[in-house]
């Protein structure tokens, strides 16, 4: 064989080189990154800018000096991947230019991109008359988010607009992230973390100092959407529209959260010519809802909003808690511990800035592991859960029905900290919800946000409860909105939602994940978005049904108002919905919804077939009512109704103890006490009694 072909077959047979430190790009095969010539090779081609990247070891950028270094997205090409500092950080990043905009480590990320957990030492940033600076990012645009971030030492520099320590421009998501690095500029929108936030800020903070010419804030410069939890210890200077939080505070659309300011301080020095305020500097139709600063350090003793304390009520606990700031170690204002004491006194801090975590809240029992969740039998129990960020991918199960008249529940789940756990109903009722709180309510239910690949609700029935939603929020009974996840065997019945200038479905507002045997009898009301069981799918709907009156001026439907997902197998009553139309589904007549047959020829598992399956989800009392989840039941024997030959079953049971979760007690166990004894007998005569 020729000395050339056996050449070509030799190279062609070595493995490729890996590109980068590892990897493939990939959500589950990252790059992976472990120097600096991996990290300024990945802004040297724009074709990766949409891969996944995780960073494997702290790395010094010292070599990079000038404009040697490759930012990573610009405007007409945005970074719109996912980077995982895997908490690490990067060292002596600098980039000094005279009029390029989108100036930052990472230029411009869009469209769903993400930065966590990452970390900058150093950096020093001369960006010139360029606009949109910032050491980490320069714009940070719609649905892209940042969190678990910071900025440490150095400074960002400009004398164009848009100059913020950590994010120059920001139209996303920032949560968990600090600055403690200077910000100079001699233009508009100059900010210590942020200069220019039409997006939203939770749970942020600030230290270092900040300068510019108007709309200069010591957290932000300009501020138009949210503001959460959040505050700044800097001092800040300026000429107009000066504020130790925020320069410039507006409301720019009605009945939405444009504009808040909540739960935030500031405590740095102010110094203005015109519009100096020790919180905000000047505040168009804004908020500023039970926040303060102190006027002794800012030397401020008015603001545009907030409240002004002396330092010694800035450094006590009590003034924020009575204003109904979520405390470590208290419960009346949530269960969140949003806020924290630090080691020896003095100005609030983050939950996630405290040196020792308080411990997490005790249930009736339980680790909040997969086989061993924590049990949930009291309304103290469900209320503890909030969104408190280290529970949110916890495991619960309920293990009693619970009232909650007169309560009120913390919401679970938001869009900072989504509930991505396991929420078994174990086959009980949770009714009369209606009173509820939650730190950015964006969507409303007894769950706000769920949003995990294993996130799971189950199991569960909702009752007599009644919820409502205005200024663009998205609301459902169960769930407010299913990002990612699943819900199964679940139920709201005899519900009510009324919704403003917002939208509601009677089970979950918006679907992009899995909902299956499921129904809902809620009746919706509302201007615009109104669904039977769910307003918009953008995911999988089967097995489900919906009968409840549907009213709504715009975009309704009998069972989803809105549909680009798959609705397979599932149903609603046209005649009790007084809807004819559904952007999925099939609509049926009253008798055909309260026939057996429906269903099992849709394939449906029912009770007593076994051609559909055999896990028996449904039953029906045939012709006289609609479908029926089977454990909502106390029925061991027959189809529908509870008699004698369930009381036989249950007798036959009676003393048996080691249980273990009912399961060894063929499900006679009804209160999961361990044991078959009077308190099951009570239950099993509430549900006889009450002729089902």
């Amino acid at each position: 064989m020729p000395l050339l072909v056996l050449l070509a077959i030799s190279f062609s047979a070595l493995p490729a080189q890996a590109k980068y430190g590892d990897g493939s790009g990939t959500a589950d095969d990252p790059y992976l990154i472990y120097d600096a010539n991996q990290m300024n090779a990945i802004g040297a081609d724009s074709n990766d800018w949409d891969k996944h990247f995780k960073l494997m070891a702290d790395i010094d950028l010292n070599a990079y000096t000038g404009t040697a270094f490759n930012i990573i997205g610009n405007e007409t090409t945005p970074f719109i991947g996912v980077f995982d500092g895997n908490d690490h950080e990067i060292l002596n990043f600098s980039y000094s230019s005279t009029w390029i905009d989108f100036i930052g480590l990472f230029g411009r990320i869009s469209y769903g991109a993400e930065i966590k957990d990452l970390g900058l030492r150093n950096p020093n940033i001369h960006a010139g008359t360029a606009s949109k600076v910032g050491a980490l990012v320069g714009e940070l645009s719609y649905s892209s988010t940042l969190s678990g971030c910071y900025v440490e030492g150095g400074s960002v520099s400009g004398t164009g607009s848009y100059v913020g320590a950590l994010v120059g421009f920001s139209h996303g998501t920032i949560s968990n992230c600090y600055a403690a690095s200077s910000a100079f500029g001699t233009g508009s929108y100059v900010g210590g973390l942020v200069g220019y936030n039409s997006g939203a800020i939770f749970s942020c903070a600030s230290s270092g100092s900040v300068l510019g010419y108007d709309n200069v804030g010591g957290l932000t410069g300009y501020n138009d959407w949210t503001v959460y939890e959040s505050y700044a210890h800097g001092n800040v200077s300026g000429y107009d529209t000066v504020g130790g939080l925020v320069g410039w505070n507006r409301r720019t659309i009605a009945s939405t959260p444009s504009g808040a300011i909540v739960h935030c301080y500031a405590t740095g020095s102010v110094a203005g010519n015109l519009n100096a305020g020790g919180l905000i500097g000047k505040n168009d139709g804004g908020g500023g809802g039970n926040s303060f600063w102190d006027m002794e350090t800012s030397g401020q003793a008015t603001s545009d909003g907030g409240t002004g304390k002396t330092t010694a009520e800035m450094q006590d606990p009590n003034t924020f808690i009575a204003a109904g700031w979520d405390f470590v170690g208290e419960y009346e204002n949530g269960p969140n511990d949003d806020w924290g004491e630090p080691i020896g006194g003095g100005y609030p801090v983050l939950w996630w800035q405290l040196t020792e975590l308080s411990e997490l809240p005790t249930f009736s029992g339980g680790s909040g592991k997969a086989d061993d969740p924590y049990l949930i039998s009291t309304v103290t129990d469900l209320s503890r859960i909030g969104h408190n960020p280290r529970l949110m991918d916890a495991h619960f199960k309920l293990t009693k029905d619970i009232d909650l008249t007169g309560e009120t529940h913390f919401i679970i789940g938001n869009g900072w900290f989504p509930f991505a756990g396991t929420f078994d109903g174990g086959g009980h009722v949770i009714s009369n919800f209606g009173r509820y709180r939650s730190t950015g309510e964006f969507c409303k239910g007894l769950f706000g946000i769920v949003d995990g690949v294993e996130a799971e609700i189950k199991d569960l029935g909702l009752t007599d409860s009644c919820i409502s939603g205005g200024g663009y929020q998205t609301v459902g009974l169960l769930v407010g909105r299913l990002k990612n996840g699943a819900v199964s065997g679940c139920f709201a019945e005899r519900g009510r939602i009324e919704v403003f200038e917002s939208d509601g479905g009677g089970l979950v507002g918006a679907n992009n994940g899995t909902i299956s045997n499921c129904y809902a009898n809620v009746y919706l009301s509302g201007w615009f978005g109104t669904g039977g069981l769910v307003e918009y799918n953008g995911g999988v709907i089967s097995n489900c049904y919906s009968r409840g009156r549907v009213a709504g001026y715009m975009d309704f439907g009998g069972l989803v108002s809105r549909n680009s997902g798959t609705v397979t197998n599932s149903f609603w009553d046209i005649e009790t919905s007084e809807k004819t139309t559904s952007a999925g589904g099939t609509g049926l007549m009253t008798a055909d919804m309260q026939t057996m047959s429906t269903f099992t020829n849709a394939g449906w598992d029912f009770l007593a077939e076994s051609v559909n399956g055999t896990e028996d989800i449904w039953t029906i009392h045939d012709g006289q009512d609609y479908p029926k989840l089977v454990w909502k039941l106390v029925n061991f024997i027959g189809w529908y109704e509870v008699d004698f030959a369930d009381f036989a079953f249950f007798a036959n049971h009676w003393g048996q103890l080691n249980c273990s979760d009912s399961i060894d007690c063929d499900g006679a166990d009804l209160d999961f006490s361990d044991a078959v004894d009077g308190g099951d007998l009570k239950i099993f005569c509430d549900y006889w009694l009450a002729g089902v």
